[in-house]
């Protein structure tokens, strides 16, 4: 199923852009050619700091989480109205049917996209929050993530971007002693 809705689109929308690309006057191409590679670049990024977080037993606190997927996010969505914009250009040259079909399936690729990842960034940015403070003496994250259930985790605390990946506590209502520090 995340093929079908997720992976086939992206796939899609790659090698429409990739296509794309090749086609365009390079004055055109000078703007779609950063979003392009950027996003997946910042992807990348993304996956191997997060990737090198997990090796070393860490994880990215959860705003930093959804604010880079936010960005990808948005990012993703102008890289792709861009490509429909400039397929349609190059794809003057064919038939109207082959145009309409291939700007129709770049255009469901992008809406199933942007609207599958754009779901999971507000369920998952809804759902999670922290706050920094202090628990029996020791500076911690407390992670708050309501599904149906409130759960309350502690976290052993890294700095403002990162802390421990697994929690040493965990209760269905707050643990912090009262003494949140603000601004984290």
């Amino acid at each position: 199923m995340s093929f079908l809705l997720l992976w086939g689109p992206l796939l899609t929308l790659a090698l429409t852009g990739l296509s794309t690309l090749g086609e365009l006057e390079p004055r055109q191409r000078r703007g779609l050619f950063p979003l392009f590679f950027g996003t997946p670049g910042l992807a990348v990024v993304l996956l191997g700091v997060t990737w090198g977080l997990d090796q070393c037993k860490l994880s990215w606190r959860a705003w930093i989480q959804w604010t880079i997927f936010g960005v990808l996010w948005l990012m993703g969505l102008v890289t792709g109205i861009l490509m429909i914009v400039y397929a349609r250009r190059w794809l003057s040259g064919l038939g109207g049917v082959m145009k309409a079909v291939i700007t129709g399936l770049c255009a469901f690729s992008l809406t199933s996209v942007i609207l599958l990842s754009g779901l999971v960034i507000l369920m998952g940015a809804s759902i999670s929050s922290e706050q920094v403070g202090t628990y029996q003496g020791r500076k911690v994250v407390q992670g708050k993530m309501s599904w149906t259930k409130c759960i309350y985790e502690l976290y052993e605390y890294k700095g403002p971007l990162i802390r421990d990946k697994y929690s040493f506590e965990q209760s269905r209502s707050p643990l912090l002693d009262g003494t949140a520090i603000d601004g984290e």
